[in-house]
């Protein structure tokens, strides 16, 4: 499997992954009807719009708040990799 389609089948880096698998066989099941996959399209772009805003809120929060020089080196813990963690477990 090519490089880009292991990054694009990593729930770290496609947290939709279910939803974009659900749609793509309710496509497949169903000869390509774009109607009776409505539903399915709606879910995928929601846990999009939902993760981009949650990314997009963290980054900001974390430019604000969570830097902390220590010595030369500058640490980050965002709150975006904390949530990672959480949704595997």
């Amino acid at each position: 499997m090519p490089m880009v389609t292991q990054k694009l089948r990593d729930p770290d880096v496609n947290p939709c992954l279910s939803e974009s698998d659900a749609s793509t066989r309710c496509m497949d099941e169903n000869n390509y009807d774009k109607e009776r996959c409505s539903a399915y399209f709606l879910k995928y772009r929601s846990c999009r719009k939902f993760w981009k805003s949650l990314r997009d809120m963290s980054l900001k929060c974390e430019m604000l708040y969570s830097e902390k020089e220590t010595g030369k080196e500058t640490t980050r813990k965002s709150a975006w990799d904390q949530l990672r963690f959480r949704r595997q477990s």
